[in-house]
């Protein structure tokens, strides 16, 4: 329950990075990874309710942001008979290709692209060697 808390609070203050500090779709990975540890309506509430607070102070196409993060995440959802999405090669394809649409979309430099491609890679490693890590403390 804390876990979740914690992420929750992360997307609006990624939502606030984001917005001020930095332009590589943070926010992005951080709903994906959010969803995957916790699926649920209040998650994908939470996710749109930070998304669209991220249009609105940039100023972009009102619900572009949720729109992107929403097909992500049903891509994932949707193709969970066929794949196991618990296998981290599969995410983290599925995070770099929505990471390059919502860059291309939202009118990113490729730099911009790489580095956000970068940061996924990392979150979406960081989780795996947490997951491992508290995996066998179990």
């Amino acid at each position: 329950m804390l876990l979740r808390i914690v992420l929750y609070c992360l997307l609006f203050i990624l939502v606030l990075v984001e917005s001020t500090l930095v332009a590589f779709p943070l926010l992005l990975i951080c709903s994906v990874i959010t969803y995957l540890l916790f699926p649920g309506v209040r998650t994908l509430v939470v996710i749109f309710l930070a998304a669209f607070a991220l249009d609105v102070i940039r100023m972009h196409h009102v619900g572009l942001t949720p729109l992107i993060i929403f097909a992500i995440i049903f891509i994932l959802s949707f193709n969970d008979k066929i794949f196991d999405i618990r296998d981290y090669a599969y995410i983290l394809g599925v995070v770099i290709l929505g990471t390059i649409v919502y860059a291309i979309v939202m009118n990113y430099q490729l730099s911009q692209i790489v580095l956000g491609m970068t940061m996924g890679s990392l979150a979406l490693a960081g989780y795996w060697f947490g997951k491992q890590k508290f995996a066998k403390k179990s």
